[in-house]
């Protein structure tokens, strides 16, 4: 029994060390261009039950004579949903296997790239971490070229975080596109927060009325294509929503009276609470002033608590 421990230990630590042949994963081309301030990230999906989606439609397709191939995604929707990323330079160096501890961020079968590395390309390969010995197929391989922005001179550029007002209209732009018309916008694909909106094809995302839930990490793709071959474009735009500015003036809550009783030669804690208005640009400040018959004076120096 502690040979055969021994032995299931190394076939485990090798799989990590030396990778897994992933000739047979799915395969697409993804072009990141980023801008000069280098702020924004990236997102990579591992959507895995929409490839066992597009294989059990492409078997339901074969005629009878042929024997349909093996799902290669067999798994529970949740055991797609757990997945490991690795990822490998274009050098042809092995696999790295890129664990919960590294600068990736993962959540919910999203990889997120925090930071570009100029003019450089990489492959990343997801697949889930329970799997059969049949599945070895059940991946997908995403090769990310990223090169830096160049048309920077163009006004009005769409960035990569906007701001939605509640309660009004407004619209969500695909950064990367910002500086093309109507007429060149090619057909777009939208993600939010990881799933697909198959309802907007456009950019920009007209919203008619915007609630609390429409905030969230918006994904948009478009297709590029040249004489050899073709690439999906992405960009990544993170949407909040805020409240209207409200004109009123601030409400002192405490202290609620202009009189207090104090206790001669004892410690004294003046409180003050005030609640103000939504102001989205501006910074509330609370000043003290003492007044003493008919002087008033501001005091520069105190200890202020919010």
């Amino acid at each position: 029994m502690l040979c055969l421990g021994w032995v299931f230990l190394w076939f485990v630590a090798g799989e990590k060390t030396t990778g897994f042949n992933h000739s047979a994963c799915a395969t697409k081309k993804l072009l990141w261009t980023y801008s000069a301030r280098g702020a924004e990230n990236f997102v990579l999906f591992c959507d895995l039950q929409e490839l066992q989606e597009q294989k059990f439609s492409h078997a339901s397709q074969l005629s009878p004579t042929q024997s349909p191939a093996h799902k290669p995604c067999s798994g529970s929707q949740k055991d797609l949903s757990d997945v490991q990323w690795y990822m490998q330079p274009r050098s042809g160096s092995p696999l790295e296997e890129i664990s919960r501890n590294s600068p990736h961020m993962q959540s919910e079968g999203m990889l997120h790239i925090l930071a570009p590395q100029t003019n450089s390309i990489w492959s990343y390969i997801c697949r889930p971490r329970i799997r059969s010995p049949q599945d070895m197929a059940c991946c997908i391989k995403t090769v990310l070229e990223v090169k830096p922005q160049r048309n920077v001179s163009c006004g009005n550029t769409a960035q990569d975080e906007q701001v939605l007002l509640l309660g009004s209209t407004g619209s969500i732009h695909c950064p990367s596109l910002s500086c093309q018309s109507d007429v060149q916008s090619p057909e777009m694909t939208w993600y939010k927060d990881g799933r697909l909106l198959p309802e907007h094809k456009k950019n920009p995302i007209e919203m008619a009325d915007i609630y609390v839930f429409n905030q969230g990490l918006y994904v948009c793709d478009y297709t590029q294509s040249d004489n050899v071959s073709s690439w999906t474009v992405r960009a990544v735009v993170k949407v909040r929503t805020i409240g209207k500015d409200i004109n009123v003036k601030p409400e002192i809550l405490d202290p609620i009276t202009d009189t207090l009783d104090v206790e001669l030669g004892k410690p004294l804690t003046l409180p003050c609470r005030v609640q103000f208005g939504f102001q989205r640009l501006s910074k509330p400040v609370i000043k003290w002033y003492v007044k003493e018959s008919t002087q008033e004076w501001e005091m520069s120096v105190f200890e202020e608590k919010r």
